[in-house]
């Protein structure tokens, strides 16, 4: 199987790179296109909030947030773990949740499982990029746009209430690795003689400058998020140039290979009526596209998380958006 997704995309790579020489004119055009949106809305809007997630982690704040949880609720494990991390993805948008998860993991704050459950969750559309750039592309009156917000939000709300539901096994991690380190503490008491020996082994590396653990990754990080915009929409511009694909059925395919031209391209289609134009775009929104997949996935490169979980609960949510539209916006 492995060897014929090799060779498929090996096929792709060939075709692609013809068809790119064919239609340089129109290569160009959406390679601006991409990187226009990426520099005006993109780069302002999430850069911040990627050194702000950093810094969060240098400091370790939310760290204070899991034992000030965990002292309110002494067995809700969970919560204290997955609630900081939630809010924080949620409120500064893709890919910082991701950020987020991908370090406490590597940390044993989250097991396999947990993480990769909030994943879909914290890893949403900014509500900055939905009241600046969603807003803009739809047209409802105030308590249409309140309606608009619940039908994107809520899910995502109620998946993450899934998850709090006691999980003994997440718990029993919890307090075996917390015996496990006093132990730990209390054996390196024990053991005098081998003291010098000890702190040797267990001596911890050189602190990074706060150039090589924040800003730098950050930059990494919004470069690549500029180059998967890039390439997704001169991919989503040269579909749309053939006839075959400027169906309604297809522009709806196509508005998920990218969010932010997948919306533009949804608010400028004519559908049968607006409701279902604004319920397709919650959907695309909701679900992030193709693009904001292969960003999430860069960001977990250095973790064996799967995504498989991440395409399920993001396609669920993004459905139940749609159906909560069409009832809402009725």
């Amino acid at each position: 199987m492995k060897k014929l997704i090799f060779r498929l995309a090996q096929v792709l790579c060939c075709l692609s790179f013809i068809l790119m020489l064919l239609q340089y004119s129109l290569v160009l055009k959406y390679a601006k296109e991409g990187l226009f949106v990426w520099v005006s809305c993109v780069l302002p809007l999430l850069l911040p909030f990627i050194i702000l997630s950093k810094f969060w982690i240098r400091y370790k704040i939310p760290q204070l947030f899991f034992k000030q949880v965990h002292r309110l609720v002494p067995a809700g494990t969970t919560i204290a773990i997955s609630l900081p991390v939630f809010l924080l993805g949620l409120c500064s948008g893709f890919p910082v949740g991701a950020i987020f998860i991908s370090h406490y993991y590597q940390q044993n704050l989250l097991n396999k499982r947990q993480a990769e459950s909030l994943l879909p969750l914290a890893s949403f559309v900014s509500p900055m990029f939905v009241a600046g750039y969603v807003r803009s592309q739809i047209n409802l009156q105030e308590r249409l746009w309140i309606y608009y917000l619940l039908c994107l939000y809520l899910p995502v709300l109620l998946c993450y209430l899934l998850l709090l539901i006691p999980d003994s096994h997440i718990s029993a991690i919890y307090h075996r690795q917390k015996k496990r380190k006093q132990a730990s503490s209390s054996s390196f008491a024990r053991k005098d003689s081998a003291k010098s020996v000890t702190k040797l082994s267990n001596k911890k590396p050189p602190a990074l400058s706060l150039s090589e653990e924040v800003f730098l990754p950050s930059l990494e990080i919004i470069f690549i998020i500029g180059i998967y915009m890039m390439i997704f929409s001169i991919l989503s511009g040269m579909l749309t140039s053939f006839p075959l694909f400027q169906a309604p059925v297809f522009t709806f395919v196509l508005a998920n290979l990218e969010v932010t031209t997948g919306i533009h391209l949804l608010a400028l289609k004519p559908f049968i009526t607006p409701q279902i134009q604004y319920a397709l775009i919650a959907a695309a929104t909701s679900f992030g596209g193709l693009c904001t997949m292969a960003q999430v996935q860069t960001v977990l490169s250095a973790t064996d998380l799967s995504l498989k979980r991440y395409i399920v609960i993001k396609t669920g949510t993004a459905f139940v958006s749609f159906l909560l539209c069409l009832i809402l916006l009725c």
